[in-house]
C-alpha cells in the first residue's frame, strides 16, 4: 500500500508519516549499535548515502555540507532536550572528520536500508536522504525527497525549535503564538542538565533543561526563596521559569 505523501516546500522535501516498520526499524538499528532513542522525548534522525557518493552520483550529492552543518548545530538542539542523531550505510571510520556527531551516527546494513527510503546501484544499496522526527508534536514526521540538504537541515533545526519554545511558553503561563527570535542567549550549565536557554515569549524566560528530580527540587528551591522573601516584604526574587522536558513553573512576582 502506498503512503500518501505532500510537497513541503518550507522543509525542501516530501513530507508523510511514517510507516510502523519504517519506525520500527530505525529504533532497533540505533538500540544495535548501543545508541537507543529516547522514548517519551523528541530526537530526530537525519540519514545520508554516505560522504563521496555524491561525486559518483549527482542526485546523491550534499552529504558532506549538511553533515557539517549538523555537527555545528547538533549541541544547539541537545541544549532544548532534543537528541540528534544521522543515519548512513558507509563504514564508521569515514565519520572521524564530525566530532562528537560521528559518534551517533548508526550504520544501516542493505536488509535496514530495505524497509526505509533506499537507492540500489551498482555499488550497493545506498540510503536515500530523509528525515525522521520521534516524539512531540511531530511524531512520526518523516521527510524525503530533499532537494537542497542544506536549507532542509536548518527549515528542521528552526522547525523544532520553535516547537519546543512554544510548549516551554504555554507551559510557563505566556502565549505560545508570543515566542519569536528564537533562543535568545544560552548559559553555561553543570553535570545535572543539558542546557540553559532564555527566549521571548513576551516576557523574558529561562529554561533549564535535566533530570526531573534536578527540576523539582530546584523549582521547590525557589518556591521556598519566594515565600521567606515575600514575608519580609523585598521583591521576589522571580519570575523565572524552571523547565523540564514538556513541564515547566513559572512564579509571578
Amino acid at each position: 500500500m502506498s503512503i500518501p505523501t505532500t510537497v513541503d516546500t518550507g522543509l525542501h522535501g516530501a513530507t508523510r508519516i511514517a510507516s510502523a516498520e519504517e519506525r520500527a526499524t530505525v529504533q532497533a538499528v540505533f538500540e544495535r549499535h548501543g545508541m537507543p532513542l529516547p522514548r517519551g522525548s523528541v530526537a530526530v534522525v537525519f540519514a545520508y548515502p554516505g560522504h563521496g557518493v555524491g561525486e559518483r552520483y549527482r542526485r546523491l550529492s550534499g552529504c558532506t555540507s549538511q553533515m557539517l552543518l549538523l555537527s555545528n548545530a547538533s549541541a544547539g538542539l541537545s541544549r532544548l532536550g532534543i537528541d540528534v542523531a544521522a543515519a548512513s550505510t558507509e563504514a564508521a571510520e569515514k565519520h572521524a572528520h564530525l566530532g562528537e556527531l560521528g559518534r551517533i551516527i548508526a550504520r544501516f546494513t542493505e536488509d535496514d536500508a530495505a524497509a526505509v527510503p533506499h537507492t540500489d546501484l551498482d555499488e550497493g544499496r545506498f540510503l536515500l536522504r530523509w528525515t525522521m522526527v520521534l516524539g512531540g508534536p511531530r511524531d512520526g514526521l518523516l521527510v524525503t525527497d530533499i532537494g537542497d540538504s542544506v536549507a532542509h537541515t536548518r527549515a528542521v533545526i528552526d522547525l523544532l525549535t520553535t516547537d519546543r519554545l512554544r510548549e516551554w511558553a504555554a507551559a510557563a503561563g505566556a502565549d505560545p503564538d508570543s515566542v519569536s527570535a528564537g533562543v535568545t542567549d544560552a548559559y553555561a550549565n553543570g553535570a545535572d542538565s543539558r542546557g540553559i536557554v532564555a527566549f521571548d515569549a513576551g516576557t523574558p524566560l529561562v529554561a533549564k533543561v535535566g533530570p526531573r528530580g534536578v527540576i523539582d527540587a530546584e523549582t521547590a528551591f525557589v518556591a521556598e526563596v519566594n515565600a521567606l522573601l515575600a514575608d519580609r516584604g523585598p521583591p521576589r526574587c522571580s519570575p523565572c521559569c524552571t523547565v523540564c522536558t514538556a513541564r515547566a513553573s513559572r512564579r509571578r512576582p
